[in-house]
């Protein structure tokens, strides 16, 4: 899987591994607020993702994860 860092910032965002511990740090907006074009590609390229057999068993389960808070 070659988008492995896009894909774990949509769906599994780690801030403190990513970045350490910081004032003021960002954190995604809550994907059930989006607009409900940007929950449907978020839900189709999530099933996409889950079609293939290289995505890592950790990112898989954030995907489902994310998924299950989407429906």
């Amino acid at each position: 899987m070659n988008q492995g860092c896009l894909v774990e910032s949509l769906y599994d965002y780690q801030s403190k591994p990513w970045f350490g511990v910081a004032m003021n740090q960002l954190f995604p907006p809550d994907w059930r607020l989006a607009d409900e074009p940007v929950r449907v590609a978020l839900r189709s390229l999530g099933n996409t993702l889950l079609g293939q057999a290289d995505v890592p068993a950790g990112l898989r389960a954030a995907i489902q994860t994310t998924l299950a808070k989407l429906q």
